[in-house]
């Protein structure tokens, strides 16, 4: 169980008011990884998008219910995501389907978490299911909102893990700011989840590509429960 508490992340928050907000996005060599912004999701909940040669379609949504007697209340945190993508090295469509959860418990503005966010993705291509999964947990300490995980593809198999550093400073944010991406400590990507175009970094093997695409899509849809917009 861990507690919730919104104070750091809000005094970070005030702190960076003047400037845009921007993970630290990991050091790789050129000839190893490209940067290409993701443009068309913004805030939306569904529409069309693009990410250097590959385009594509989402939908997303959260909500959540309440369950309480008057002196306490649990409250359950839902959310998925889906969507198609095509182009470079994607073989016919690619398409993922996803969802989240995670459940909280107390009063007033403290509460406890109870079963912690998971976040998990299937894929298909050309509408058949492939061997592929994203897998995405949180792991975090008191007051930080860390996220560990890893998407398997065909064989191909990504770490991934939530970012929380700000770029020009070593302060953390509470809330996650984006994603890394690596094979065995060695880092390939990652995404920047920051601002309504979202900034990714992209490995040059082909090999890798279509995971890394899958992986920024999924996690660039992911409503977080924490900030994301829910409805009922």
């Amino acid at each position: 169980m861990k507690l919730r508490h919104a104070v750091p992340t809000l005094v970070l928050l005030t702190a960076t008011a003047c400037t845009p907000v921007q993970m630290r996005l990991p050091v790789t060599s050129p000839e190893r990884t490209e940067q290409a912004v993701l443009e068309g999701i913004g805030d939306n909940h569904d529409g069309e998008f693009i990410l250097a040669e590959y385009d594509g379609s989402f939908v997303r949504g959260a909500g959540y219910r309440w369950f309480g007697n008057g002196i306490g209340e649990a409250v359950q945190l839902d959310g998925g995501a889906a969507f198609i993508v095509r182009g470079g090295e994607i073989r016919g469509e690619l398409s993922a389907e996803c969802r989240s959860s995670a459940t909280d418990v107390g009063t007033g503005a403290i509460t406890i978490r109870t079963r912690g966010m998971a976040y998990r993705c299937r894929y298909a291509r050309d509408r058949e299911p492939i061997a592929a999964r994203l897998v995405l947990d949180e792991r975090g300490a008191l007051m930080r909102e860390e996220r560990r995980g890893h998407i398997d593809m065909e064989g191909v198999r990504i770490d991934l893990r939530s970012e929380h550093r700000l770029a020009g400073s070593g302060l953390p944010m509470a809330m996650p700011l984006g994603y890394v991406f690596s094979i065995g400590g060695d880092v390939i990507g990652g995404i920047d989840l920051n601002g309504r175009s979202k900034h990714v970094l992209l490995p040059r093997d082909p090999a890798l590509r279509e995971a890394v695409v899958a992986a920024a899509l999924s996690l660039a849809l992911f409503i977080d429960p924490e900030i994301g917009e829910m409805s009922e």
